[in-house]
């Protein structure tokens, strides 16, 4: 059952062990040549996916299946050599296992900064409304997690001075953070430029918590990326994570990964994250702009005012005769800038139409009330639910006439996507066309929430028979905790042999994870 936006999604992953047996392996870690203690270093057992981290002494234990004798551990940290181990080795040696780790040094260019006035100045995400809080839940307590925010300079070589992250909630706790900026390549995140570890002890404040980095005398410029990584500690798992403030909609970039040897990811918003810098005058603050509605129009089927994004392909104004596929992209507060760039690479020569609200907050609010049906029972606590059949008479009678009207489009190359109550609403679509219409052609159906009232759309698909050709996209985040009900509906879609369905578990990413990976992919099979 999907919770508020206001608080997001968790996903929960729970990995059990169950070999019949285990072993112990602990040691400590220490730099080759200081010969202090590493902590945080990421020991990691890749055949069954377990990973522990050092502590602030260098200290490390982690309890292994018996079976993994002849495997390997990787030793981890940013700025030192990775080093490889067998297990037998450390077995042999673990009542005074001492584990080495080199430094791996960079060679920076030389900088020159300018001798002139500089004037101290925040960049990243440095503004929020004092109303409306969205709070990532993405994340447990548990996790060692790092979050990051596109940061866009001058080409001067600026001193950064301190690095904000907007906390919504006071913790009494202590905590720990390590501060990285990497250099961006090609809109991923690529070379470490620097690093260091931060022990906060004490109470976090709601309000901006600041790092100071003066005393660091680091001097940056171009786009690059400001990362903050969470760190657990001993005892983390009875702790509540820390409760930091994210932005839906915009364009800016973020970039998360749940450890420092995983990929990169991008979330479906951004992180209320900024680093001040002393730069020259004239370098203003600012912030990528959001995209504004095109124009909105009102429901008489909802009794409700919708606000409309469009993006028109490259190609648009100079091909006057060319007719175009249309994508509607519901949730368009929250996602309609990142898709509009996907669609950009992914499957450009379409139109983009996404369907918001007045504002965030509102999205928040009425989406359950148009994306879902039948109505929520009451110990669901929705207070508005049960509206898909009002929002699909708004899609078939009055938004789709409106958008062929005014653009070039070709009413038989339509797509549906959406996410999470999203994606319920793209399959309730998909359900309405076995009745009998042809609306559209393509689905993209990102996590559904298959569990709604009880699991109505599963049974209901189970009766049905689509009497049409479509494409259908189903995908899941292998961390959400529900592939049992995604794989069983997955077989209920594929017994219909008009459906050509493709469905995807997307490996280590939680239900919020899963909305711009699902939308890009299928864009792509689509384009095929």
């Amino acid at each position: 059952m999907e919770k508020r936006w206001v608080l997001f999604w968790v996903g929960i992953f729970l990995q059990g062990l169950t070999a019949s047996s285990q072993v112990l392996i602990s040691g400590r870690i220490i730099d080759a040549v200081r010969l202090t203690p590493l902590a945080w270093v990421h020991v990691t057992h890749h055949s069954s996916r377990l990973i522990t981290q050092s502590l602030e002494n260098g200290q490390f234990t982690l309890s292994l299946p018996s079976s993994s004798s002849n495997d390997t551990l990787l030793f981890s940290l940013v700025g030192y050599r990775e080093r490889r181990l067998p297990v037998q080795e450390l077995l042999r040696t673990r009542s005074s296992t001492i584990i080495t780790l080199e430094e791996q040094s960079t060679i920076l260019k030389s900088v020159h900064i300018r001798q002139s006035k500089l004037k101290e100045r925040t960049f990243g995400i440095r503004k929020r409304s004092p109303l409306i809080h969205f709070t990532d839940g993405m994340f447990k307590a548990t996790d060692s997690v790092e979050i990051g925010q596109a940061i866009m300079l001058g080409q001067d070589q600026s001193p950064i001075t301190s690095l904000q992250l907007y906390v919504t909630e006071s913790r009494k706790d202590s905590a720990s953070f390590r501060i990285r900026f990497y250099r961006i390549k090609q809109n991923q995140p690529t070379d470490l430029l620097w690093e260091s570890s931060v022990f906060r002890r004490g109470p976090i404040q709601e309000g901006w918590l600041r790092f100071d980095l003066q005393s660091a005398n680091l001097t940056l410029n171009g786009t690059f990326l400001a990362v903050l990584e969470l760190i657990p500690e001993p005892g983390s798992a009875a702790l509540k994570p820390l409760s930091y403030e994210i932005k839906l909609g915009g364009r800016s970039k973020s970039f998360y990964r749940k450890k420092n040897s995983d990929p990169w990811h991008t979330p479906p918003h951004h992180y209320c994250l900024s680093v001040t810098a002393l730069v020259n005058p004239s370098l203003q603050e600012t912030e990528v702009p959001e995209t504004i509605p095109v124009f909105s129009l009102f429901s008489k089927a909802v009794a409700d005012t919708f606000h409309l994004f469009v993006r028109l392909p490259p190609s648009y104004p100079r091909s006057p005769k060319r007719s175009y596929p249309v994508i509607y992209l519901l949730d368009a507060n929250a996602y309609f800038d990142q898709v509009s760039e996907l669609s950009s690479s992914s499957i450009p020569e379409s139109i983009l139409v996404g369907i918001g609200y007045k504002d965030a907050y509102l999205m928040d609010s009425l989406r359950i009330r148009d994306y879902t049906y039948p109505a929520a029972p009451a110990s669901d606590s929705l207070m508005l639910s049960g509206g898909a059949e009002r929002f699909y008479t708004f899609l078939t009678t009055e938004l789709i006439p409106e958008i062929d009207r005014r653009y070039r489009s070709i009413p038989t190359n339509r797509t549906l996507m959406g996410h999470s109550f999203g994606g319920y609403f793209t399959l309730y679509a998909l359900h309405k066309e076995s009745l009998g219409t042809f609306v559209f052609r393509n689905f993209i159906a990102a996590s559904p929430s298959l569990t709604y009232a009880d699991g109505y759309l599963p049974q209901v698909f189970r009766l049905s028979s689509p009497s049409t050709n479509h494409f259908v996209f189903l995908t899941l985040g292998e961390t959400e905790g529900s592939s049992a009900t995604f794989k069983d509906f997955s077989e209920i879609l594929h017994k219909h042999s008009t459906l050509q369905i493709q469905s995807k578990i997307y490996p280590r990413l939680d239900h919020m994870g899963t909305v711009l990976p699902s939308f890009q992919e299928g864009l792509q099979l689509i384009e095929k």
